[in-house]
């Protein structure tokens, strides 16, 4: 299957239903008053992260800015905010434009008596899942005693000789019945890896949301918790490797599983093949060109805001920069690196290089490798149906069948999910 399983934590992503503009903006004056929703605020630099955990909606602002708000959060004016902040910065901010700029982020509850209204917010996903419940799983006893599961399971499979081949992936000789079993079983990995990414931020009082996307051509499952920009670095790796220690978890249970069971007996198989797939999807993680959960880390540790987007808008002005050269011009623009603080430009140069290479690798092992593959499975799904109809083997058919549906019901839904996509940017 073309689907990667590499699910991965999102933090850039609004939770609202549709634009994070309000309607109906009330007007503005030196003497209003501006309720703001409760908003999140965490020190970033020189500067501050504030948005709303509601809405997922953050922004980055200037010291300036953070006064301001004090004032209109103790209930000043728009007047006596601009008073302070200019009192104390020594600037002249224009901060009825600011307030406006508020308005349309989703932060102003009213001004004076005018109620602002907003868009529906998408409730987050399992919201029966209350702090209280998870909170425990990530404390530091529980840790230490998963860690010691994880190695003692690598240990026994090593010891045990059960470290999956490439035939595991072959666990029963249907292959319509092993492509549909193994399809539930790496569904049941993925969404295993899915919830704790959701439940590490619900511990943290963080909420997200499950769903699908894609990375390239590649299908994913996803967990969107844009309210990370509000919490601390310690909350934003744990949710970040969260997925990663579920993974290994399942992969030691396969190998204990495999260990012990001994033989060819089904569940020893069974456990082999979802075995190979968790691995496989742990090493899609290093994809970080894709935008992974190791990527998240990445853009963590490298303290970038947008490493992915910051990237690829330096790989287009360098693809400009190399057209204008072949047509004899000099017209491509600044190179938007240069706008970012000095530590990140280092940073995302490396990292769009890195970008450009991978997904050309990636994309070329789709086409001459993936995608063959995915094709031929499907003709030679047919062909037997075929065959099978005219043997009169009801269960030759019927597993043909299954192999045909798994195979490209993944591509069908794969190609919704991007079209999806495609028509949600515009």
């Amino acid at each position: 299957m073309s689907a990667q399983t590499d699910g991965s934590a999102q933090i850039g992503d609004s939770a609202q239903t549709g634009d994070s503009a309000q309607t109906g903006d009330p007007a503005l004056t030196g003497q209003s008053v501006v309720r703001l929703h409760e908003l999140v605020f965490r020190p970033e630099g020189a500067g501050w992260i504030v948005g709303r955990a509601a809405t997922g909606e953050f922004v980055e602002l200037p010291d300036e800015a953070k006064t301001v708000l004090d004032v209109l959060i103790a209930g000043g004016t728009i007047g006596a905010a601009k008073s302070a902040a200019d009192a104390r910065h020594g600037t002249d901010l224009d901060v009825l434009e600011f307030t406006e700029a508020l308005v349309e982020l989703g932060f102003v509850a009213g001004v004076d008596d005018r109620t602002v209204r907003e868009q529906d917010q998408r409730p987050p996903s399992l919201p029966f899942l209350r702090p209280g419940h998870v909170r425990f799983v990530f404390t530091r006893p529980v840790a230490a005693v998963v860690a010691v599961f994880v190695v003692f399971g690598l240990v026994i499979g090593v010891r045990h000789d059960a470290l999956p081949t490439y035939r595991a992936f072959f666990a029963l000789p249907e292959p319509g019945l092993n492509d549909l079993i193994g399809l539930a079983l790496v569904a049941a990995a993925v969404a295993m890896h899915e919830f704790w990414h959701l439940a590490a931020a619900r511990a943290a009082g963080v909420n997200a949301w499950l769903g699908w996307s894609t990375r390239l051509v590649f299908l994913v499952a996803q967990t969107t918790v844009p309210g990370l920009w509000g919490a601390d670095r310690r909350i934003r790796l744990r949710v970040f490797f969260a997925g990663l220690v579920s993974d290994a978890v399942v992969v030691s249970a396969c190998l204990l599983t495999a260990a012990y069971t001994g033989g060819n007996g089904l569940v020893h198989r069974l456990a082999e093949l979802l075995c190979l797939s968790v691995l496989f999807s742990i090493f899609a993680q290093c994809y970080v060109f894709m935008r992974t959960d190791l990527y998240l880390v990445v853009q963590e540790l490298t303290r970038c805001k947008n490493l992915y987007a910051d990237a690829l808008e330096h790989l287009r002005w360098l693809g400009r920069r190399w057209r204008e050269r072949t047509r004899g011009g000099t017209a491509a623009g600044p190179d938007p690196v240069d706008a970012l603080p000095v530590p990140e430009r280092r940073s995302v140069r490396v990292y769009s290089a890195f970008m450009a290479l991978g997904t050309a690798a990636a994309l070329a092992v789709f086409g001459c490798y993936q995608l063959p593959i995915v094709i031929s499975t499907i003709v030679r799904a047919v062909v037997e149906i075929d065959h099978a109809t005219r043997a009169d083997a009801p269960a030759r058919v019927l597993d043909g069948v299954v192999a045909l549906s798994v195979v490209a019901g993944m591509q069908a839904f794969t190609i919704r999910t991007l079209l999806r996509r495609r028509v949600s940017r515009r």
